[in-house]
């Protein structure tokens, strides 16, 4: 898929068998986002992820940090760690 070429060129790093598996990657699979976006992102995610120490990706919990990542994302914020705060904030998981 066009997202899988994008967030390779991206930098991400993740195997392709991770993209059915992780949220963030089903989600950008429906959007058109840059590579750019798609980094920011995936980025932003990880840190979410790794702040609520979720290690497993098919946690119902990891589609709802992803989801509110990407609309974070959607209201001009740019910076990842701004985008993780505001979404894990909205969620009521951290102040």
């Amino acid at each position: 898929m066009a997202v899988w070429a994008e967030t390779e060129r991206a930098g991400v790093v993740a195997h392709k068998s991770e993209y059915s598996t992780m949220a963030i990657y089903r989600i950008l699979q429906r959007s058109a986002f840059s590579p750019e976006d798609v980094q920011r992102l995936t980025s932003a995610y990880e840190q979410a992820l790794a702040a609520l120490q979720l290690v497993d990706r098919q946690d119902p919990v990891t589609e709802l940090i992803a989801k509110k990542i990407i609309e974070v994302a959607q209201t001009g914020v740019h910076d990842a760690a701004d985008i993780c705060t505001g979404a894990l904030r909205e969620l009521g998981l951290k102040t």
